[in-house]
């Protein structure tokens, strides 16, 4: 068994321009998840980067990870995320029980304590995502103009349930699920 990580960054941002190529503490936005993932990958993992860029493939491989061209028809804004990691994965050799762990670039502010705990899951578990806790009072927009709360009663914060929402940073599910599901986390049968 061994840890695949995947970043996968294109070129073609229409927010921000190079968004991938801007410098977070003088590095490259994107060579952060190969840091991050480096920080954790034992011997025999491996550190994918996929992009449609030649530039950031040779940043990439600079830095350790391993460049992978990813075609035009994957690179476009509509392309989804898991097309992407199967691209990729079909360059290698990929055992049932390996782990795939998707680093996504737009998260540079990874700690080493989360990645210390994504070590531990590797070990131990068949999928993980990371999560944000948030307590939310939510309103629904009526027209233009009007909103309303989407809550009867105004509880205390320290009373209410808490929301989990995916973050972006990290995803990790065994191959063999991957396969299966074609999906970035373990989906249970229901």
């Amino acid at each position: 068994m061994k840890n695949i990580f995947i970043i996968p960054a294109r070129s073609g941002s229409k927010g921000i321009k190079n968004k991938n190529l801007k410098l977070i503490n003088g590095i490259p936005l994107f060579v952060w998840s190969i840091i991050h993932a480096k920080y954790i990958a034992k011997k025999d993992d491996l550190i994918l980067f996929s992009s449609d860029s030649e530039k950031y493939l040779n940043i990439a491989k600079s830095w350790g990870a391993i460049p992978i061209k990813r075609p035009l028809k994957l690179a476009s804004d509509k392309a989804f995320t898991e097309p992407v990691m199967t691209h990729a994965l079909s360059n290698i050799t990929v055992h049932p029980e390996d782990n795939i762990v998707l680093l996504q670039p737009t998260s540079p502010l990874r700690s080493k304590n989360l990645m210390k705990e994504l070590y531990k899951k590797l070990e131990t578990s068949q999928s993980a995502v990371s999560l944000t806790e948030s307590y939310e009072f939510n309103w629904i927009n009526l027209d233009n103009d009007y909103v309303k709360p989407a809550y009867s009663q105004r509880p205390r914060r320290q009373d209410m349930q808490p929301k989990l929402s995916e973050n972006g940073s990290i995803y990790f599910n065994k191959y063999k699920y991957y396969e299966k599901n074609l999906n970035r986390v373990y989906k249970q049968a229901e």
